[in-house]
């Protein structure tokens, strides 16, 4: 079998790119498993278009105020390109807007990463209303949750993510120049320094001149078959999220209800769904192993539930649990998508989009569309493969690292619920970014520091001293504020 192009991937991503190179009448063969497979991210995914919910207080990085123009160009690209592809496959998109935003008091960092929307909706020229709670359809939180302040996000877009891939996998059957082939690719086969095309797991191949790995998290196993490429890339990793459909739920879910970002997830958060059913996510649990956990934990149930249960509505608990997914979102090594062409001679990349898939997903399907056919792009890709952002140098210091995590990581230990008695959730943390980087840090200052426990229990062996350790290290300088 000969096309054009391969594009690997049967999620969103690589669906949209097959799509968008069909359009421009490019014979492409999408290959990859069933859109319903277990940890598909995109089938598990809320599919909120997160423009601004995605806009968190602890984001420093220039290039974080780039992805977020990126996504603000991503998302006024989507009612037209849901119009198109409503009209090629004849499954209907229904495109819904408006998301508020739910401050409350289970997490230190919600009302700053509530002033960060603001400044960021004012700087992208994006609605930004502040409202009372009382007037959010479907906001019943429990009793000592209600909220501290809501933001109504009015632009902020959400969809089915199921329709959408039915409406894609539609599409892809009836445009002529298109092909679908559900297997999983093994290899990816080159000759003389160029792509010559794809292995499947049954042994056959297919020939193509262009390949496009777009198979999320997958195309990490394939990258390291090619050995070293001219260039580094950053590695994937994969973003396990978990979420749950409710059928039969009492109130009435408008618009999506979501809080912040936090706990390394993009909060907890409510997306209509129709006819009395809605959409709860989602977790986020980071692994260095592709794959694993690959199932839904009654762990991660339990705490998505006693948040949005809590701080959303009360009446999710009499509701009837219809389904639940998990999905693997890929993230890269270096925080940001990574899309376009490599140093390979016909080999490119659209993956690393995270948490931010099917909002990208039409200009991904753009920019890659362009590499291909040799087109100007119609927006600017600031993620090449190649980007100077990616260099070496450019890699964040331990200690950010370290000030960035264990924020999250104090809030995580403490879910669900929230809260430490007194002082104590400054404290932990504190004790806790001292303790990371005297494990860490080679200067004198550290090493004076270990000396100064290791006499600490030398002289005093006795587990009553790990009380005085903890307030020993959380007396220090404090970090900063979460």
């Amino acid at each position: 079998m000969t096309a054009d192009v391969i594009v690997i991937g049967g999620g969103v991503i690589g669906k949209t790119i097959s799509y968008t190179l069909a359009e421009h009448g490019v014979a492409v063969t999408c290959v990859g498993s069933s859109y319903a497979a277990p940890g598909t991210a995109s089938t598990a995914a809320g599919a909120m278009l997160g423009v601004l919910g995605e806009v968190t207080a602890t984001a420093a990085s220039p290039m974080d105020e780039t992805e977020l123009g990126f996504r603000a160009a991503a998302g006024r690209r989507y009612p037209d390109f849901a119009a198109r592809l409503a009209e090629t496959s004849g499954v209907p998109i229904p495109l819904g807007m408006g998301t508020f935003v739910v401050g409350t008091t289970v997490n230190e960092a919600d009302l700053d990463n509530l002033a960060a929307i603001r400044m960021a909706a004012r700087n992208q020229g994006l609605p930004c209303e502040q409202v009372d709670h009382r007037n959010v359809p479907g906001l019943r939180p429990a009793r000592r949750h209600e909220p501290l302040g809501v933001l109504h996000l009015a632009q902020e877009g959400f969809l089915d993510s199921w329709q959408l891939m039915e409406s894609l996998q539609v599409a892809l059957e009836k445009l002529p120049t298109a092909s679908l082939v559900t297997a999983d690719a093994t290899a990816v086969e080159v000759e003389h320094g160029r792509v010559t095309g794809v292995r499947l797991r049954d042994g056959s191949f297919l020939s193509a001149g262009h390949v496009v790995l777009a198979n999320g998290v997958g195309a990490q196993p394939l990258l390291d078959q090619l050995g070293d490429l001219p260039g580094t890339l950053p590695r994937l990793l994969p973003g396990k999220g978990v979420s749950l459909v409710l059928d039969r739920v009492d109130d009435d879910f408008p618009q999506v209800i979501r809080t912040p970002n936090r706990d390394f997830a993009c909060g907890s958060h409510v997306v209509p769904r129709g006819g009395g059913a809605v959409y709860l996510g989602a977790t986020n649990r980071v692994s260095s192993t592709p794959g694993s956990g690959a199932e839904v934990t009654p762990g991660e149930v339990h705490s998505l539930m006693h948040s949005l249960m809590h701080e959303i509505n009360v009446r999710f608990r009499t509701a009837s649990l219809a389904s639940q997914r998990y999905g693997l979102r890929p993230l890269t090594s270096d925080g940001y998508p990574l899309i376009g062409a490599t140093a390979l001679a016909g080999l490119s990349i659209a993956t690393g989009t995270y948490r931010n898939g099917i909002l990208m997903a039409p200009a991904v399907g753009e920019i890659i569309a362009a590499v291909i056919c040799g087109d100007q792009p119609s927006l600017i890709n600031p993620f090449a493969p190649d980007a100077g952002f990616r260099s070496a140098n450019a890699a964040p210091e331990v200690t950010d690292i370290l000030d960035e995590g264990l924020r999250h990581l104090v809030s995580f230990l403490l879910e669900p619920g929230g809260h430490m008695p007194y002082d104590r959730y400054r404290e932990l943390h504190t004790f806790l970014t001292h303790l990371a980087r005297l494990a860490l840090a080679n200067d004198a200052q550290a090493e004076s520091m270990r000396e100064e426990i290791r006499r600490m229990f030398r002289d005093h062996p006795v587990p009553e001293m790990l009380p005085q350790l903890f307030y020993r290290l959380a007396a220090q300088q404090p970090v900063q504020q979460p």
